[in-house]
């Protein structure tokens, strides 16, 4: 009796389309990466960003999650700088801007417009726009416990890089400053401290 190990998978169901309550819990340095979509143009810092989606769960009673890569950086006209200020609801001052640390924006909450894309047999579910939360919006407790990854020395942890996806680690083992990384010693990751404020982040 033969028994056949076949490539074929159910279809992941994507998250639902619409306006969604939504909380930063995932953030991932992904080094330097090339540009897939143009190898002649110069290779930029990126960053994976996810949201959870903590009324809205799947058959496993996980909540559906969405993610987003940017390049890292905070120029005006960087899609990162778009999508914070479109986030907190009011424009980064160039003092602001000048050096940021995103790692505040984990466990903040947002409102996020999904919209689907098909592309051959499979749907997708991608971030449309983001938002601040409507006034006294409660957003439920965060369910998925926080990732936070970073490429820098003082803060790599080789325990957080193993938790990520493989096809996220195979992304990240071809950047720089991973390859540097693997030939130095490592420091334990900082605690990160959040300010309060009237503003998201």
């Amino acid at each position: 009796m033969a028994i056949y190990a076949e490539t074929t998978s159910a279809p992941s169901t994507p998250a639902p389309e619409g306006n969604h309550a939504a909380r930063c819990v995932s953030m991932v340095d992904m080094g330097t990466q090339p540009n897939k979509f143009d190898p002649a143009k110069p290779a930029q810092r990126k960053v994976q960003l996810a949201f959870e989606l903590p009324d809205e769960l799947r058959e496993d009673g996980k909540p559906f999650m969405l993610r987003q890569k940017f390049t890292l950086t905070m120029h005006e006209k960087g899609s990162l700088r778009k999508f914070l200020q479109a986030w907190r609801g009011k424009p980064f001052s160039e003092e602001e801007a000048k050096r940021f640390d995103i790692s505040v924006l984990l466990g903040k909450p947002c409102m996020l417009n999904v919209l689907h894309e098909q592309k051959a047999d499979k749907t997708y579910a991608n971030i449309a726009s983001v938002a601040t939360l409507p006034k006294n919006m409660i957003v439920p407790a965060q369910i998925t416990p926080t990732l936070e990854f970073s490429l820098d020395p003082a803060s790599y942890d080789a325990l957080v890089y193993e938790q990520l996806s493989d096809y996220l680690k195979e992304e990240i083992a071809e950047s720089p400053e991973f390859k540097a990384l693997q030939a130095q010693p490592v420091g334990a990751p900082n605690a990160v401290e959040v300010a309060e404020s009237d503003l998201p982040f």
